[in-house]
């Protein structure tokens, strides 16, 4: 017994170091080295959401959408499962934001932040590290889930919040790219027709600088949140956030899968999304959406460090 335990401490250390190096610390790397700089560099924040959301956000999606081969079709009840999770992270985050008596830019972070999980930069590595090649078709049908899915519902709920008014939330939706390009892979991928490989390869180039734009934007983002100062108010609203997003949204998922009957690969990847660190693009939905950035910041900084203890926890007890 003391051997075995021994053996899964080992493991457990093992592979919690390889997802800090090979996953965790890249990101760290990369947007601490933009934060240390932007003094110097004095990068424009609003116009690096604007051009991730309006350019490198569509891109990315409709390439996920061309290259998922047969994932619409396949993957319908993890599609419902993964509405489930919405719908209660959506109500227990609304209700957590009452409760708290947040204002309705903090109420708007915290919802996109809990609602807004990493499946690509983050959960696919993962799990494709676990898995391999056989995680692929799972873990890429998550990132066209969230941007096809999860990202028009969050800018409708940040618009509605903003404005108080759906049919002005609707019309700015409605402007923005990601949903055309959502629709256009969509059609592509029903119809059959071949897409020119000139074409593909402009929509790579464009898509393969999505992750590094959020990383650099994510750097910005810390260092105008720690010029500005830390507030202690927003340790509750973060706090909920970070419990949301780590711990009742991966259990939520999981009940999902037993009630759905997913198995397998496909019951791991929606659990492990599902507890996901923060999306970085929830600080430029917040910055975009006039929510509280800071606060959005922090959720990704804190649920991204945290995630990779709950993580390693998760996919032991899975596996």
């Amino acid at each position: 017994m003391i051997l075995f335990a021994l053996e899964f401490t080992h493991s457990v250390g093992v592979f919690a170091m390889q997802i800090l190096i090979n996953v965790v610390l890249p990101v760290f790397l990369v947007s601490g080295c933009v934060a240390l700089l932007q003094p110097r560099l004095r990068l424009n924040g609003d116009t690096l959401a604007r051009i991730g959301l309006l350019i490198f956000v569509p891109a990315l999606t409709l390439r996920a959408l061309l290259e998922a081969d047969g994932a619409i079709g396949e993957m319908l009840r993890v599609t419902l499962a993964v509405i489930i999770v919405l719908v209660v992270l959506l109500a227990l985050a609304e209700l957590t934001s009452r409760w708290l008596h947040l204002g309705r830019p903090q109420r708007g972070a915290l919802v996109s932040s809990v609602v807004l999980g990493n499946a690509g930069a983050f959960a696919l590595p993962v799990l494709v590290f676990v898995y391999g090649d056989a995680a692929l078709l799972p873990g890429m049908f998550h990132v066209i889930l969230f941007n096809v899915l999860l990202l028009p519902l969050v800018s409708i709920y940040l618009a509605a919040l903003q404005q108080a008014s759906l049919g002005s939330a609707l019309q700015r939706v409605a402007r923005t790219p990601v949903v055309y390009a959502a629709i256009v892979g969509a059609l592509v991928r029903l119809s059959g027709v071949t897409v020119p490989e000139p074409l593909l390869k402009a929509v790579d180039l464009v898509a393969d600088g999505a992750v590094p734009l959020m990383l650099v934007l994510l750097g910005v983002q810390l260092a105008e949140t720690f010029e500005g100062g830390l507030h202690f108010s927003r340790l509750p609203a973060l706090a909920v956030l970070v419990s949301l997003r780590l711990v009742v949204a991966p259990l939520v998922a999981l009940g999902a899968a037993t009630l759905l009957g997913i198995e397998g690969v496909a019951r791991v990847a929606l659990v492990i999304n599902a507890g996901m660190s923060t999306a970085i693009l929830a600080g430029a939905l917040a910055r975009d959406y006039a929510a509280d950035m800071p606060l959005a910041t922090l959720g990704v900084l804190t649920t991204t460090v945290l995630a990779l203890a709950t993580t390693t926890l998760w996919l032991n007890w899975l596996l």
